[in-house]
């Protein structure tokens, strides 16, 4: 059974990185986050970082929001040493649309101003985003 869920998600501009953070809380004063960030390079495109390691690109795939085109970014995320981490995250304007994970069985789409493109994610019927 598939499920889907929201999450807030944080993003902070730091050198020539945007970091992305999910599920900021504070406690006792201290920032704590549901899990590690990870980074798009704006210098980049091709780099982003999860967990401290490089997500390869692995495809684009366009879509027309208000008659414009826009694309979206399919990375990849793969801890060779782990099992079931297994995940794929989507990226539009250097942001994120939607983390998916196969081997846990979520995933979170993030809304921004015009939420449009995750309709368009959410009845894609081709294998650019697995359900």
């Amino acid at each position: 059974m598939q499920s889907t869920d929201t999450s807030s998600l944080i993003i902070r501009e730091k050198e020539n990185r945007l970091e992305h953070y999910f599920g900021l809380e504070i406690i006792d004063g201290q920032e704590s986050f549901f899990s590690q960030s990870f980074q798009i390079d704006t210098n980049n495109i091709s780099k982003i970082f999860s967990w401290q390691t490089q997500l390869p690109l692995v495809e684009e795939k366009n879509y027309f929001v208000n008659n414009k085109k826009k694309i979206v970014r399919k990375y990849y995320f793969d801890d060779e040493k782990s099992i079931d981490e297994e995940a794929f995250y989507f990226i539009m304007d250097n942001r994120l649309v939607s983390y998916n994970s196969a081997a846990l069985n979520i995933q979170y789409f993030y809304k921004y101003e015009d939420s449009t493109i995750i309709g368009l994610l959410k009845n894609d019927t081709t294998s650019f985003f697995k359900r």
